[in-house]
């Protein structure tokens, strides 16, 4: 079975799954169930370790070293899903274009994105979305505290993974609208 078939049954299925995709630590992963995907990305709605919505992370298909359903672990989140009464986040998709969808959607409701750039391994830049067109996204930088950090002007093309609206950008966006109100009086 080929990476898009797993994607998609996963999808149809709504399955929780974990999710590997970094080759150097396999005790690191993520939980969500699929609700987007294609042969090029696809879009986790994330599940925290206690069974809380993290909000959206868009992956690309390439990087799934491997898929796990119905482990000890994956049990476990479930048990505290159903207590959270865990609800997935869904996205619309007008395009083919998962990437482009994900910074649109975030645009249009003001989510907070961390995004990372040509596989780093971590977010290089947090913040809005302000300008989308097909070869750039422009952010409004916000730091891990909230604080303003001007305005970043991204290739689309260098982007390779996007988290929207996770607990950590929901943090920072608190912070950020405190900062926003309160200082600037």
């Amino acid at each position: 079975m080929d990476k898009l078939s797993m994607l998609t049954e996963s999808k149809n299925t709504t399955k929780l799954t974990a999710i590997y995709t970094d080759v150097d630590d396999l005790e690191k992963f993520a939980v969500g169930i699929i609700v987007a995907c294609n042969n090029k990305h696809f879009i986790l709605s994330s599940v925290t370790r206690s069974g809380s919505n993290d909000g959206l992370v868009l992956f690309e298909t390439d990087s799934i070293i491997m898929q796990e359903f119905d482990s000890k672990y994956i049990n476990k989140i479930k048990i505290l899903c159903n207590n959270c009464h865990f609800k997935p986040s869904y996205m619309p998709c007008c395009t083919d274009n998962l990437l482009y969808d994900i910074l649109l959607f975030a645009k249009e409701n003001q989510f907070i994105c961390s995004i990372e750039l040509n596989h780093t391994g971590y977010y290089d830049c947090i913040g809005t979305i302000i300008n989308l067109d097909d070869s750039y996204c422009t952010l409004n930088s916000i730091t891990a505290d909230g604080e303003s950090n001007g305005v970043c002007y991204i290739p689309i093309c260098n982007i390779t993974k996007i988290s929207c609206n996770s607990e950590d950008e929901q943090t920072i966006s608190i912070l950020y609208n405190y900062y926003r109100t309160h200082i600037q009086e």
